[in-house]
């Protein structure tokens, strides 16, 4: 008859002998611990119920023109199991299944294999399928699973003890399940699951911290940011609409001292993935969209600035990325200054332009009818034009790139209104020689 006693007890309070203890305790607690419902839904997925207060299974209370961002926080987790599944569901990109096994069949780590092998079952399920609710439900309880090991990993008071292997496995899972959640809701609809993609990005970049520069996942990476460009592309928005999505995607960085690389990287490349267009857009004149454009964008070139200064300073030095190609502050010099100079010539021309497009239609006002009505008000419009161009001029010349055919159209517009509208003698060829004019006018 062996000798009970209360011992090492798990949450669910058995009682084990001192002879037993050391065999079975680990296992019972922590399967009894990680029994999870998800498991029969594999075979057997259950029936959507139509109850909009029955909480079996997850469904959506919006109709489709209704987005997540009018809806409670607990109900946008929930609206999904109404949506309209694709026409044909895209193929969530995972790595090579990995399947861990420890090598002493008793030991502590087993139930925590057992459990994260389950959780892989259920993830890697979601390609049997191409219910987008099935699909959620499955990707869902495997995140979950995950995220119940780690709370018992980090928990002090916890039985479990596992390895280090375990430990990376469950990162592994939860990255893994995180990047599948963000394909799912991307190929489903981005727009209406933008806020719950922001939440599963946000928590990618915190499990892999600076690791996602120098060392990422690349099931990880490739499966994500593919997705996310082809859904905010994909709707036909304008470029600071565009622009917008981009700043709330590189916004998932914490604005910590640690993640100074992460936050400089993120924000440059939300530059680069519009900076294409905003030229195009300035080369067809269309000023108006290309300057709310630039007064978007200055705010990740701000952000870019900040951070480049910090990195500079001397103090970064213990924040940066241990990684020969991250932890130099010329590294990062030379990864802004490029999208920053596009940037600020962008806007230069943008600025210029603007200041042209004043001028001529101030210019405009000083009509053949103006001279012979009221002079006065005829000269003052001529001046006021003549004031726009050199505005843009100055502009022009500021920058250490010149845009020469930009510069040689404001000259000439000073040129024309001081011999035309304002008649001055003797106007000289040179830009110097007319920039004096000019001020001797004003």
């Amino acid at each position: 008859m062996p000798h009970w006693t209360r011992g090492k007890v798990g949450p669910i309070g058995q009682l084990y002998s001192r002879a037993d203890q050391q065999k079975h305790v680990f296992e019972r607690v922590t399967l009894t611990s990680f029994t999870f419902q998800p498991i029969v839904t594999i075979q057997h997925p259950p029936r959507v119920p139509t109850d909009r207060n029955s909480n079996m299974g997850l469904k959506s209370p919006v109709s489709r023109e209704e987005t997540t961002e009018d809806m409670p926080k607990e109900h946008q987790r929930i609206a999904i199991e109404k949506s309209k599944p694709p026409a044909k569901a895209k193929k969530i990109l995972l790595p090579d299944r990995q399947l861990f096994y420890p090598d002493q069949p008793l030991s502590i780590s087993r139930p925590v294999t057992r459990v994260i092998d389950t959780a892989n079952a259920l993830l890697y399920a979601v390609n049997g399928s191409t219910d987008f609710a099935f699909r959620y439900r499955l990707v869902s309880n495997a995140l979950a699973i995950g995220r119940n090991l780690s709370s018992e990993i980090v928990n002090p008071l916890s039985v479990i003890r596992p390895p280090a292997q375990d430990i990376k496995s469950t990162r592994r899972l939860l990255l893994l399940s995180h990047s599948a959640m963000i394909q799912l809701l991307c190929q489903e609809n981005y727009p209406r699951h933008r806020e719950l993609i922001y939440e599963h990005l946000t928590q990618v970049v915190l499990l892999e911290g600076q690791e996602m520069l120098y060392d990422p996942i690349p099931a990880v990476n490739e499966a994500i940011w593919p997705n996310l460009i082809g859904g905010i592309q994909s709707q036909g928005w304008t470029i600071p609409r565009r622009m917008r999505e981009w700043i709330r995607v590189a916004s998932t960085i914490p604005n910590e001292n640690y993640f100074v690389a992460g936050r400089l990287y993120s924000h440059n490349m939300s530059l680069r993935m519009e900076i294409d267009a905003l030229e195009a857009c300035i080369a067809n004149g269309n000023l108006d969209e290309s300057k709310a454009a630039v007064e978007i964008m200055q705010y990740p070139a701000d952000v870019i600035t900040e951070c480049l200064e910090f990195i500079c300073s001397g103090h970064a030095k213990r924040y940066l990325p241990p990684h020969p190609n991250w932890d130099h502050p010329e590294q990062y010099k030379k990864i802004a200054s490029s999208i920053l100079d596009r940037f600020y010539r962008c806007k230069r021309d943008v600025e210029a332009h603007l200041l042209l497009r004043q001028g001529d239609v101030l210019l405009a006002l000083a009509t053949d009818e103006a001279r012979k009505t009221d002079l006065d008000y005829f000269r003052f419009q001529a001046k006021l034009a003549l004031d726009s161009y050199r505005a843009g001029y100055r502009i022009c010349v500021s920058y250490i790139e010149r845009n020469i055919g930009l510069e040689d159209g404001l000259l000439a517009a000073m040129k024309r209104v001081l011999e035309e509208y304002l008649k001055v003698p003797d106007v000289g060829p040179s830009a110097e020689v007319l920039l004096q004019g000019v001020d001797r006018v004003l």
